[in-house]
């Protein structure tokens, strides 16, 4: 993986050092995402000392169920990436360890293959959801900061997280809001404490 730094460091040493900071990690697999390959070896390598959230880019149930034979403790299903419902459907019936994200515009409407769901609005797609069986959800908002009072409404008919562009910061308004969780990007000075990225450079006189 690359730091922030720029440079390129183990996947699994990374985890090494993270895991004893934090209660788990959610692993976005750019290869899954972008090729539809997972790497499906570091993810059992990774699940055995860490609880693991997977978001590889799954499209069809089969790739779910792949993630959690792997060792996955759930595996995120995106409105972006996921083919159909009958593909969530199918996947909520091999496993009820899957949490759908609801990927959101800056416009507010939702990103979405599934023709039903592309530009509704994210309550209507998350009651939709829920009907099929999947409770947790994971509010996503693409390039543009959580509305919480969309955050709100979803964690008023169930267990919500959030996702993207969520920062610790934002740890009152994730109360306010009644959300189960947020998941966030792990703080540059975390990085650099475990040997995991250079300390940033300090310019002046």
């Amino acid at each position: 993986m690359r730091g922030p730094d720029g440079r390129f460091r183990e996947i699994l040493d990374v985890a090494d050092a993270l895991a004893p900071r934090y209660d788990g990690l959610y692993v976005v697999d750019l290869d899954g995402r972008r090729k539809g390959e997972p790497q499906l070896d570091y993810i059992q390598e990774l699940s055995r000392d860490v609880d693991l959230w997977l978001d590889a880019g799954v499209q069809v149930a089969d790739e779910a169920i792949d993630g959690l034979v792997a060792g996955a403790r759930r595996v995120v299903l995106s409105t972006v990436s996921l083919a159909s419902v009958r593909e969530l459907r199918r996947s909520w019936k091999m496993s009820t360890e899957i949490v759908v994200e609801i990927a959101v515009a800056a416009n507010g409407s939702v990103v979405a293959l599934e023709g039903d769901w592309a530009g509704a609005k994210p309550s209507d797609v998350a009651s939709a959801i829920r009907a099929l069986g999947p409770q947790t959800l994971a509010y996503g908002p693409r390039g543009h900061p959580p509305d919480w009072d969309v955050v709100a409404a979803l964690s008023a008919g169930g267990p919500t997280w959030v996702a993207g562009a969520f920062n610790l910061s934002d740890l009152p308004s994730l109360a306010t809001a009644k959300a189960e969780g947020g998941v966030f990007h792990i703080p540059r000075s975390d990085l650099t404490s475990l040997g995991l990225a250079s300390p940033p450079e300090v310019t002046g006189p």
